[in-house]
């Protein structure tokens, strides 16, 4: 269909009848090969017909390969001198979706290089668009439009004649009204052959079993069969007769090789191991286009049924998006293969499993994202913080155009038009969410009232935020409502790239902060376009220029590192001190601790506290500055902090166990004696010591990282000493702040003082679920 063009037929059955396509439909094998006749050898072209409408464009997502050729079709009369200026946008942002999609989903690595399919785009009503001059102008059109585009490189040309000139476009004009009869139909139907023909997919060689049996696939009438039937079809075939192969193994090569061409669909988890898919369309899409529908026009007799058998649970999938595990039973009853038909819509984010405490297993319920209504949500009452945007493009597009300071045009020109892929980003916010809430749930499950198309109001735990789609720009708004935007950047941003990953390899994605600062300005409602933007992560982006230390240009004007601290501090981790902290943490520097501190700093540094606003962590590396007396700054830094989180591990102590009376002072030791003081006289509210032993070498102890603490005893080994120099230092700084010593300090020794820090309700590293308190290796008590 027209790329970006429904039929609008409202009030008439015909009309309905006109919209209501399919997801996608297999055309006959020989379409092609009729009009092709007089070509030995022709090639048997499998042709898939991917319908317009927004509801399948998750779908389409199934089908898409490197190993095809793809026309992309458009109405002329929407791109030429007197198109609207509105449809005309309209048909450009859609067309420019589709080849992004194309290339996205077609995308592989081929001698180090990036490879994608060829691209025919046809322009559609010669008819009503005959002028020679006009079809030059919409090739310059799209020229303009794309050319910067990494998917334009394999748009192909047609090349024509016009009077006693050769024009060169890069579309095929057609009249569909003619059909076969224009010349220009047929020479793009003789493209898709040629393309094909250049590809070196079509050139491997397989043995002739293979062939055999994948015409047996074809004739069998069959969308599936299981493994079994498949190996015993192989050895009918004369399969498994290799030296050196087993017949199971050269299975398994043919249907990974099937798999990759996209002929058939097999997968070796345990859920789907057991079943060869012959025909994808078949199995997979037409059952799930029976969810993933417009109802508005779409009303199969699967859908009757149900709708009759199971009124309540139908409109609960009509109105709300919402499909319960009972309805599907009914609605694929004819299909067979349920449960692996769920499993896989599960795995390709086209269903979402909602929270739904207290019910049975058949009673389950799925969220389908791709069906939940357009209009607009409502504004909640607490006004927005930030503003930023979620940027997807070619990796190579992010890597070497869109970095640093981009222009909001450029995001539109190359970026990828997120339509479908905000679908499936939905459904992995979601089902992050409930992982965070878990049993916090109620018994009515998950609320999606807050759930659009095309928007969503999403927490992660107390991480509030809106995603929208930013069709006019390109890529995905992303509006906050949580005084610190860390925890929702990086988590979309790890659940996007593992959206890319699944379905479209050749992108990747990017968080993007306003020129200005991103903090939001004016009412709750209010749209802001901002033309220039600043990509946060990667080479010579925003983390970058500060952590280097070397400042960059934006919008035309160089800002030094303080500059940019300043106007984005609220998007970069902290640096240097600051006058109070929430968290202070303690460690001996070096190894898995050193790896440990630095992870919990960067995580516990995306949080909130209970005003919403950032959660403030001291860590020594991220916070002591240069040619500072840095014991002096620790230390104020552990008296003005809430909590103490001291990593109690194996290195820690090892160092400790050849400390004596005179032994200079150790840093740590004299950490934790600050600690235990400062919780003496109140200004330190918890220490939450982090417990850790030995590291466990790579296959030991159940996969463990760490070993128990206590096993080795080394808590009961330390010295029954008490060190001058650590008291001394420890002394100087109390009373530096106005703080008295308590007695105990000067009599503590490096054993008890490792035994009262213990004594405190903490983490056990090696069993995280486990919290304990205890001391010289003493049985822990649980909670």
């Amino acid at each position: 269909g027209d790329a970006g063009k429904q039929e609008e037929e409202e009030g008439s059955a015909e009309g309905v009848k006109a919209k209501a396509e399919v997801a996608v439909k297999q055309l006959p094998d020989d379409l092609i090969l009729e009009y092709l006749k007089g070509k030995e050898d022709s090639l048997r072209l499998n042709i898939l017909d991917l319908g317009g409408q927004e509801q399948f464009y998750s779908l389409h997502l199934l089908v898409l390969s490197r190993f095809g050729v793809y026309t992309i079709c458009f109405d002329m009369s929407r791109l030429c001198s007197t198109a609207d200026p509105a449809d005309k946008a309209a048909c450009l942002r859609n067309l420019r979706f589709w080849i992004n999609s194309v290339w996205a989903s077609s995308s592989a690595i081929e001698d180090g290089n990036v490879g994608t399919a060829p691209i025919l785009l046809i322009g559609t009503h010669k008819d009503k668009v005959p002028s020679a001059e006009e079809h030059k102008a919409i090739s310059d059109l799209l020229y303009e439009e794309f050319n910067r585009n990494q998917a334009f490189s394999r748009v192909q040309q047609y090349k024509d004649t016009v009077g006693d000139k050769r024009q060169v476009l890069w579309f095929f004009p057609v009249d569909n009204s003619a059909g076969l009869k224009d010349p220009v139909m047929v020479a793009a139907m003789r493209m898709v052959e040629e393309c094909v023909e250049e590809e070196e997919y079509i050139k491997w060689r397989v043995p002739f079993t293979w062939l055999d049996v994948l015409e047996t696939f074809r004739k069998c009438g069959k969308s599936a069969m299981s493994l079994q039937e498949t190996v015993q079809l192989a050895a009918d075939k004369g399969m498994g007769r290799t030296p050196d192969v087993s017949l199971e193994e050269e299975v398994q090569l043919m249907m990974e090789h099937l798999t990759a061409l996209g002929m058939i669909m097999y997968s070796t988890e345990d859920s789907l191991r057991n079943l060869v898919i012959l025909s994808p369309v078949i199995f997979l899409v037409q059952p799930l286009s029976l969810i993933v529908c417009d109802f508005a026009i779409h009303l199969e007799p699967e859908h009757k049924a149900a709708r009759k058998a199971l009124p309540d649970l139908w409109t609960q999938l009509t109105s709300q998006g919402v499909v319960s595990r009972k309805l599907l039973a009914e609605l694929w009853k004819g299909f067979g293969n349920v449960k692996e038909l769920e499993f896989l819509a599960v795995k390709y984010g086209i269903m979402v499993p909602l929270v739904k405490r207290g019910s049975e297993e058949d009673d389950a319920d799925y969220l389908v994202p791709s069906i939940l209504r357009k209009d607009p949500l409502d504004w909640p009452t607490d006004p927005p913080t930030f503003v930023g945007y979620l940027v997807i493009a070619g990796k190579q597009t992010l890597a070497k155009s869109l970095y640093g300071s981009i222009k909001m045009e450029e995001v539109k020109r190359q970026g990828f038009h997120p339509t479908g892929i905000l679908a499936r980003l939905l459904a992995k916010c979601v089902s992050w969410g409930e992982v965070l809430i878990g049993n916090a749930r109620s018994e009515a499950g998950t609320d999606v009232s807050d759930l659009r198309g095309e928007e969503a109001q999403l927490s992660f735990g107390s991480h509030v935020f809106r995603i929208s789609l930013a069709a006019d720009q390109g890529c995905i708004r992303v509006v906050f409502f949580v005084g610190n935007p860390l925890e929702v950047v990086h988590t979309l941003t790890r659940l996007c790239s593992e959206v890319l990953a699944e379905c479209a390899p050749g992108l990747a994605c990017g968080f993007c902060v306003p020129a200005d600062g991103g903090k939001w300005e004016g009412a709750s409602g209010e749209e802001r376009l901002h033309e220039d933007i600043v990509m946060l992560h990667g080479i010579k982006g925003l983390e970058w220029a500060v952590e280097m230390e070397v400042g960059m240009k934006i919008s035309g004007q160089f800002c030094d590192v303080l500059s940019l601290r300043q106007r984005y501090g609220s998007w970069l981790l902290p640096r240097d001190l600051e006058g109070e902290y929430h968290i202070f943490i303690s460690y001996r520097q070096g190894g898995f601790d050193s790896q440990l501190t630095e992870w919990l700093f960067h995580k516990l540094s995306r949080e909130v506290d209970g005003s919403n606003m950032r959660v403030v962590v001291f860590l020594d590396k991220r916070r002591l500055e240069s040619g500072k007396n840095f014991r002096i700054d620790f230390s104020r830094a552990l008296m003005r902090s809430i909590l103490a989180v001291p990593l109690v591990s194996w290195s820690a102590l090892q160092r400790m166990l050849k400390l004596v009376h005179d032994s200079p002072c150790d840093n740590v030791l004299l950490e934790w004696t600050l600690i235990l003081e400062l919780l003496v006289c109140g200004r330190l509210k918890r220490c939450v010591p982090i417990m850790m032993g030995a590291p466990v070498k790579e296959g030991g102890e159940e996969k463990k990282l760490v070993r128990d603490l206590f096993a080795d005893g080394d808590a009961n080994k330390l010295p029954d000493v008490v060190c001058s120099e650590v008291v001394k230092e420890a002394e100087r700084l109390l009373v530096d702040e106005g703080l008295k010593p308590s007695k105990d300090m000067y009599t503590r020794t490096v054993k008890q003082v490792v035994a009262q820090i213990l004594l405190c309700d903490g983490v056990k590293a090696w069993d995280a679920k486990g919290s304990h308190g205890g001391a010289g290796g003493g049985v822990a008590h649980q909670r």
